[in-house]
């Protein structure tokens, strides 16, 4: 259908195709000019995909895929951090542990304490707190891993596009970036991604 639409747009220069869709991404593939309905028929805007995104878009919606840290990685780091693999700690203990020993820079302890409540207790946070939970050693390695590399990569993206907002972050996993609307294309901010990233963020 995609090249049929396509190819009669380039072969007939005068031909208007009309197109109607529930997918964004068929639309800005196939149109040079768009309209949006809503409400059942109300006519919201018209334009090319980019005034449209700019005037009504909230930004780019990145979802970043994590490798799972490998065993022998985790047992290691268990080892250069002191602890003992299996061991199980309070978790405030066990942070002040991390920090001394460098692992963990004291000014981030409050956000490192939330992302690793919602990663490792994931819906049941709530029922948790740093003071009184236990975790494992394995536990905080595999959080400290994901939030380290999450704070590498939005860091990167906050030197290019000065703000960025953490929508969501699943497990040890997932987690998704919004970036503010700006004048770069879909295209541009995959290529940033790709010539951004590093091996040592394990991104799949």
């Amino acid at each position: 259908m995609w090249k049929i639409v396509s190819g009669i747009s380039k072969e007939r220069q005068n031909t208007c195709v009309i197109l109607t869709t529930h997918s964004m991404e068929e639309a800005e593939a196939l149109s040079t000019k768009m309209g949006i309905l809503v409400h059942g028929g109300i006519f919201r805007c018209m334009g090319t995909a980019h005034d449209i995104k700019q005037k009504f878009g909230s930004g780019y919606e990145t979802l970043f895929k994590m490798k799972v840290l490998e065993p022998k990685v985790c047992d290691e780091t268990i080892a250069q951090l002191g602890l003992k693999k299996g061991e199980n700690w309070v978790i405030k203990k066990l942070i002040e542990v991390v920090i001394k020993a460098g692992a963990l820079n004291r000014s981030e302890k409050e956000l490192f304490e939330e992302s690793l409540l919602k990663q490792v207790f994931n819906i049941n946070e709530s029922d948790h707190s740093v003071e009184s939970s236990t975790i494992s050693t394995d536990q905080m390695v595999k959080a400290l891993n994901t939030f380290n590399i999450r704070q590498e990569i939005i860091k990167a993206f906050e030197k290019k596009f000065k703000a960025v907002e953490v929508l969501e972050s699943y497990g040890e996993q997932f987690f998704k970036l919004r970036i503010p609307p700006n004048h770069h294309s879909i295209g541009y901010m995959y290529g940033f991604i790709e010539s951004t990233k590093k091996e040592s963020w394990l991104l799949l």
